[in-house]
């Protein structure tokens, strides 16, 4: 008989009940991370399905010897829980649920992908970070190579990134429009005060986010600003970028 929860009704027989433990017809699970979803995020989704602990899961997502047991060399889980969907065994440890997410992550990011990252100069952390900022950005998948050519653009040039989801990180899960307020405050993730990549991950990047990170576009664009869609405009200069604004704003005070 497999180990695990098992559900009977009150119109089985015995003879059934003991063919369904015979067969270890256990309980599954499914569960779904979604893109960009960050490391509370995902606590929060896994402890409403009452599956974990969220204070237990968290410590165990930053628990470094763990981690490098999961080939992580950072300090957290953040970036490498891959979504996807998943079916576990009603009955699970968060450290298998870590354990089979994580693994995925590798599977996904093959060592071709890694090994081009290295020769673009990043290391896997590096390029774990961009993957997290290119789907923070954007969810349409055309676009996210052109984002990941801004940003790298805006990095050569020694610019700072200013993306706005690094503002919001550290008050995750977060909910709501990002503000100026939000946008002038200092958090060791902001991108609007520090300069080159925050220190780590700000979401949980799918394939084709992670897949941009080391193919981006060959455009000299360095600025980008939602078009209302959920689309963008991209400019190579600062003054067609405020033009671009200017021209959303308006469209927005219009409602169009």
């Amino acid at each position: 008989m497999r180990s695990g929860a098992y559900t009977f009704s009150g119109k089985m027989t015995p003879l059934a009940m003991v063919n369904k433990l015979s067969r270890g017809e256990i309980d599954v699970c499914r569960i779904t991370i979604h893109e960009d979803m960050n490391l509370k995020e995902i606590a929060d989704h896994l402890a409403r399905l009452h599956l974990v602990d969220e204070k237990k899961f968290l410590s165990l997502a930053e628990d470094r010897t763990f981690l490098r047991s999961l080939g992580i060399e950072e300090g957290s889980a953040e970036g490498y829980l891959y979504p996807d969907t998943y079916f576990f065994d009603d009955v699970v440890s968060p450290e298998e649920l870590i354990r089979r997410i994580v693994g995925q992550f590798w599977r996904v990011v093959n060592p071709e992908m890694r090994d081009k990252a290295r020769q673009m100069g990043m290391t896997m952390n590096q390029f774990v970070t961009l993957a997290s900022l290119i789907g923070k950005e954007t969810g349409f998948s055309a676009e996210k190579p052109i984002i990941a050519a801004v940003f790298f653009n805006r990095l050569k040039k020694g610019m700072r990134l200013q993306s706005d989801p690094t503002a919001v990180y550290h008050l995750a899960p977060f909910e709501g429009k990002i503000t100026r307020r939000h946008l002038l405050t200092p958090t060791p993730h902001n991108t609007y005060f520090i300069k080159g990549l925050p220190p780590s991950p700000i979401a949980n990047p799918g394939k084709d986010s992670l897949l941009a990170a080391i193919n981006p576009a060959k455009v000299e664009y360095l600025y980008f600003v939602s078009n209302g869609s959920g689309s963008h405009q991209f400019s190579t200069t600062l003054e067609a970028h405020n033009h671009a604004v200017l021209r959303y704003r308006l469209a927005k005070e219009k409602g169009e």
